[in-house]
C-alpha cells in the first residue's frame, strides 16, 4: 500500500472513532420530552410550595388570634363573676341602708357589671370568628399540602422513568465504544500491513497474537461508571460494583486514600432514616449503608435533591448511597441494594 492510500486509510479509521464517540454522547443525552415535562413539574412545585408556605403563615395567625381571643375572653369572665359579686353586695347594702353612699356604689357595680358583660359577649364573638376562620386556614392548608404531595410523587416517578432510561442508554453506548475498541487495533493492523506481506506466515501471526491483546479491558471499559440501581443490575454492573468498592476498602485499610474533597457529607432521607453522615471511600466517593422504607421519596444531599422510588419488596431492606463527587458542579448520587454486591 502507497503512503497516501494508508494515509486516507488511518484518515477514515480516526473519523470512525470520532463518530461513535458522538453517537455514545447522544445515546447518553435525556430524553427531551421527559425531561422538560419534569422541568415544568419541578417548576410547578416551586410555585406551590410557595403556596404551601404561605397557607402556613396564615394558619399561624390565624391560630395565634384564636388563642389571643380565648385568653381575653377567659379575663373578661372571671372579671364578670368578680363584678357579679360585688354588684350583689353593693345592692343588697343598699336596700339594707338605703342612704346615699350606699345607693351610689351599688349603681356604680351595676355599671361595673354591664361593662364586663359586654366585654366577655365581644370576646365571645371574637372567639367564634375565629375559629372559623382557623378551620377554614386548615382546610386551605391541607388542600394544598395534599397537591403538594401528589406532585412530588408524580416527579418522582419522572425522576426514577428518567434515572432508568438514562441509565439504560449509557450502558448501551458503552457497549457500543467497547465494541469499536477492541475491533479498532485489529482494523488498525489490518491498514498498517502491506497487501504484499499478506501471504507471509509471519506477519499474519502478528495480526493474529495483537487481536485478543485488545480484548483484556474489554471487560472493564464495560463496566466504567456503571453502577446498580435499586434492585435492578446486570451481572457486569454488580461485578462492576463489588470490585470497585473492595479495591477503595482494601486501600483505605492500607491507609492508601487520597485527602477527601469535601469535609463533611451529610445525606438526609427524612422518610427512611431521617440524618446520617457519608464516609469517605476515596477516588471523590463517599459510601453509606442503610436500611431504607418502601415508597417515593427525597434523598437530599447540601442542595440538592434526588427523588427514588423504593420498591415495596425492599421495604427495610439495607441499601448502599454512593456519592461521587468527581464533578462538584454536578455531583451524583447511586443507590442500591447491598445484597446485591454479597459475596
Amino acid at each position: 500500500m502507497n503512503p497516501l492510500a494508508r494515509e486516507n486509510s488511518m484518515y477514515r479509521f480516526v473519523l470512525s472513532s470520532i463518530f461513535f464517540v458522538w453517537i455514545s454522547t447522544v445515546n447518553a443525552a435525556p430524553d427531551p420530552v421527559l425531561s422538560q415535562t419534569l422541568q415544568q413539574k419541578q417548576q410547578e412545585l416551586a410555585a406551590l410550595t410557595k403556596k404551601v408556605d404561605a397557607a402556613a403563615a396564615v394558619l399561624a395567625d390565624e391560630q395565634a388570634n384564636l388563642a389571643r381571643h380565648a385568653e381575653g375572653l377567659e379575663e373578661a369572665t372571671q372579671s364578670l363573676v368578680e363584678a357579679e359579686r360585688e354588684m350583689k353586695a353593693k345592692l343588697l347594702a343598699a336596700e339594707t341602708n338605703p342612704d346615699e353612699t350606699a345607693m351610689r356604689e351599688s349603681v356604680l357595680a351595676s355599671i361595673r357589671y354591664n361593662r364586663f358583660e359586654a366585654r366577655v359577649k365581644r370576646y365571645t364573638g371574637r372567639k367564634e370568628e375565629s375559629e372559623q376562620s382557623v378551620a377554614a386556614a386548615e382546610q386551605a392548608y391541607q388542600n394544598l399540602t395534599k397537591q403538594q404531595k401528589d406532585l412530588e410523587f408524580v416527579i418522582s416517578e419522572l425522576s426514577s422513568k428518567r434515572d432508568e432510561l438514562a441509565r439504560k442508554k449509557v450502558a448501551a453506548s458503552t457497549n457500543v465504544q467497547v465494541a469499536q475498541s477492541v475491533s479498532a487495533p485489529a482494523k488498525a493492523a489490518e491498514v498498517a500491513t502491506p497487501v504484499a506481506a499478506k501471504a507471509e506466515a509471519a506477519n499474519t501471526q502478528v495480526v493474529k497474537t495483537e487481536a485478543p491483546k485488545a480484548k483484556e479491558p474489554t471487560e472493564q471499559a464495560a463496566g466504567v461508571g456503571t453502577w446498580p440501581y435499586l434492585s435492578n443490575a446486570s451481572e457486569q454492573d454488580i461485578r462492576y460494583a463489588r470490585t470497585y468498592i473492595a479495591e477503595l476498602e482494601a486501600d483505605k485499610a492500607k491507609g492508601e486514600i487520597d485527602s477527601a474533597p469535601l469535609v463533611e457529607v451529610e445525606l438526609v432521607a427524612k422518610n427512611s432514616f431521617g440524618k446520617s453522615d457519608m464516609d469517605y471511600l476515596g477516588d471523590d466517593l463517599y459510601m453509606l449503608t442503610k436500611k431504607v422504607r418502601a415508597g417515593s421519596q427525597r434523598f437530599a444531599l447540601f442542595n440538592k435533591d434526588y427523588w427514588h422510588t423504593i420498591p415495596e419488596a425492599d421495604d427495610q431492606a439495607e441499601y448502599v448511597f454512593i456519592f461521587d463527587v468527581s464533578s462538584l458542579s454536578k455531583p451524583e448520587l447511586f443507590l442500591f441494594k447491598k445484597s446485591l454486591i454479597a459475596q
